[in-house]
């Protein structure tokens, strides 16, 4: 190999060998004075790599004439003094391994010697020379002058300051650059001017810079690919020499991203090189570098499409969607739907906007429509009501009618003959009288009725069964024993039930009542394992906060927060607080007074209700927002528990609340049941009916 052997320059051509010679180094005085009569000078030495002399033969050329050292000295020695002139010299190494070399040598005769501790004056012992000298290093730091002695026969000189270096400023990098060492002072009455003491030779390396990413950046804007993207700004370049500012440029060459998505790297591998008028006093030090690295994202104008057909299903409708740019398809993560009106039945709409840090980017955000049908409804459809002989049956069909019912006419099926006459239909009551006739007892007759239009279901038809009571039997009014229900209320089929457990059973009397008051007083305890509700501060202040984010236009002064407990009487058992179990599993609308200093005619409200227990499909410390309806009574409000319950409000107009859209979610296998409430006392005779009709049809399943 080269290190193996440094004499030699080894190079192959195809399967050959070829090795050439090598050069030799040379270290000689090319300006001597030659004392007269002597013909003395220094001859040149000849080194291989490692310092060792080179065997050979030198001859000598002067005046057209060649000689061989001996020959040439007894020339010179005839010379006078001041003459001068140039001696030509040819080495011929001895082995075929080094090449020949030649040079000159400019001499002048004086009797002007320079000696070192009584040795002629050489590179070797007159000067310092630094080893690792480099581009940016001044003559003047890289040869340093030792002790110099200028002598004649009459006198000599030692001063250091009359020993200069003809060079100045700094050389450029390279190997042997030469230097020389010049005397100028007197000796004895005679003054002499840059003779010259030696000449030497120095090495220079090239300076080694760094480049730092400075303002440099590679960019591109997404195409789906890995591929390289473009360098702008500047490298930082450190360790220039003082004015080689502007003298030397690194050009970056970028390498494939490592990821092929907006945001999906930090940092890009580079290559560099050099170049510029400086490129020759210079080297890098690393020829690869990470620079900050980004892709754009594409702007594009993209088109959505929304597949499959949806029907209603109470819940919100999530349709299937695909956004693309041409043929390309986006992917989930490059775009943010939101959808509305994706609840009820009808036409919904989605809007697709640029996800942050997606692969693509558009303004406005785009839209795409789709069609929600009706559903299937799969509440209650059959109910069963009882009555004596001689009484009337009824049934208000509200409580298990979906929203935007419209009836057909009743179909009576009465091959019992229980009816005086044909029941009717007013309103969603149905009502009918039956005959006095205790005989009829144990019998039954089928009202159908056609629900021929809602606002999200198709038709369907509801079955109520009117069964006939022997006389001594209770029809199941909780409150009015000989409730004949011409208010409305649902009488519902059941005997006497002595069950004294707080969950209420097929014909329980059940009573509620509503208790409420001001802040709260007592931790749940579901809430208390929670850090940021484990007080009843942080509790009201969350409420408080929350429904503040709720409805931008309510004050932080003009929120109040209730403690609002429901309690049940189940068959005279007593009052016990409802708990999960016996919770109205349809939900409960309940009505509260308006907070102290509002009017319904000059303020808007805002109701939120924060869960203490896990029910409904809710977790504990999860608020809910339902809409409110501002009646002569209150603010009446659906909700999926109680307490604690907060109200906002503003004035007309100025809410901004967007939760008089939403609804108090239902459970999916639970009837829609709704249990209206006044404050503090329960319409037991109205919740009864409509409770047990719920217990029962839920026990029959």
């Amino acid at each position: 190999t080269d290190a193996e052997n440094p004499n030699y320059e080894i190079q192959f051509t195809g399967n050959t060998l070829t090795i050439t010679a090598a050069d030799c180094n040379v270290v000689v005085n090319e300006r001597q004075n030659i004392r007269p009569g002597t013909g003395e000078f220094t001859e040149p030495v000849f080194t291989d790599e490692n310092g060792s002399s080179i065997h050979g033969t030198i001859t000598y050329t002067y005046n057209g004439q060649t000689y061989d050292y001996a020959g040439l000295k007894n020339v010179l020695a005839g010379l006078a003094e001041g003459s001068s002139g140039t001696i030509a010299y040819t080495f011929a190494p001895a082995s075929q391994d080094y090449a020949s070399q030649s040079g000159e040598i400019a001499f002048t005769m004086s009797t002007l010697t320079f000696t070192v501790g009584g040795t002629e004056a050489t590179a070797e012992n007159a000067v310092t020379i630094k080893k690792d000298a480099v581009y940016g290093d001044s003559w003047s730091e890289i040869v340093k002058i030792g002790s110099i002695t200028a002598g004649t026969g009459a006198g000599t000189d030692s001063d250091s300051a009359h020993f200069t270096l003809r060079e100045s400023g700094r050389p450029d990098a390279g190997d042997a650059q030469s230097f020389q060492v010049l005397y100028n002072g007197t000796i004895e009455g005679k003054t002499y001017t840059d003779e010259v003491v030696l000449t030497g030779k120095a090495d220079v390396a090239k300076r080694t810079v760094t480049a730092e990413a400075g303002s440099c950046r590679i960019t591109k804007v997404y195409d789906r690919t890995r591929d390289p993207g473009t360098a702008s700004g500047e490298l930082a370049i450190q360790n220039l020499a003082s004015g080689d500012e502007g003298l030397l440029t690194i050009t970056v060459t970028p390498g494939a991203y490592p990821d092929a998505n907006v945001n999906g790297q930090k940092k890009v591998a580079v290559t560099l090189a050099l170049e510029g008028e400086g490129l020759k006093n210079y080297e890098l030090l690393n020829d690869t570098l990470e620079l900050p690295g980004e892709i754009k994202p594409k702007s594009i104008a993209p088109v959505v499409k929304v597949s499959g057909s949806y029907s209603f299903t109470g819940s919100a409708v999530t349709p299937a969607l695909t956004v693309s740019d041409g043929t390309d398809v986006l992917a989930e993560t490059d775009y943010e739907a939101v959808l509305s009106n994706n609840k009820s039945a009808g036409t919904a709409k989605v809007s697709v906007s640029p996800k942050a840090g997606g692969n693509y980017t558009w303004s406005p955000a785009v839209e795409a429509s789709f069609t929600i049908d009706k559903g299937n409804y799969t509440g209650t459809k059959t109910m069963a009501v009882s009555a004596r002989p001689g009484e009337t049956a009824s049934f208000n069909l509200s409580s298990v009618l979906p929203a935007g019912y419209k009836l057909g006419s009743i179909r009576v099926e009465d091959r019992d003959r229980i009816f005086t006459g044909t029941p009717s239909l007013s309103g969603s009551k149905v009502t009918g009288s039956l005959v006095n006739d205790s005989s009829k007892a144990g019998k039954k007759a089928v009202i159908t009725v056609p629900v021929t239009e809602t606002a999200d279901y198709q038709a369907f038809e509801l079955t109520l069964t009117v069964n006939v009571l022997a006389s001594a039997q209770n029809p199941g009014s909780s409150n009015n024993n000989n409730n004949n229900n011409n208010n409305g209320n649902n009488n519902v089929n059941g005997g006497n039930n002595s069950n004294n457990n707080t969950t209420a059973n097929g014909t329980d009397k059940v009573e509620y009542s509503l208790s409420m008051e001001t802040g709260i007083s007592k931790v749940p305890t579901a809430l208390s394992s929670i850090e940021d509700l484990n007080t009843t501060e942080k509790i009201e202040s969350k409420m408080k906060q929350e429904l503040q984010k709720r409805a931008a236009g309510v004050a932080s002064d003009k929120v109040v927060v209730y403690d609002v407990v429901l309690m049940v009487n189940i068959n005279g058992t007593g009052w016990k607080t409802a708990t999960k179990d016996n919770f109205p599993q349809g939900g409960l609308t309940v009505v509260i007074p308006y907070p102290e200093g509002t009017d319904r005619t000059k303020h808007d409200f805002v109701v939120s209700h924060m869960f203490t227990e896990e029910m409904n499909g809710h977790k504990a410390g999860e608020i809910e927002y339902p809409s409110v309806t501002k009646t002569g009574e209150g603010l009446e409000f659906k909700v999926n528990g109680l307490s604690p319950i907060s109200v906002g409000w503003s004035e007309v107009g100025k809410l901004n609340d967007p939760s008089g859209a939403v609804k108090s979610p239902k459970t999916a296998d639970m009837s829609p049941v709704e249990m209206y409430l006044g404050l503090l006392v329960l319409a037991a005779s109205a919740l009864a009916g409509l409770l047990l009709l719920e217990r029962r049809r839920m026990r029959e399943r």
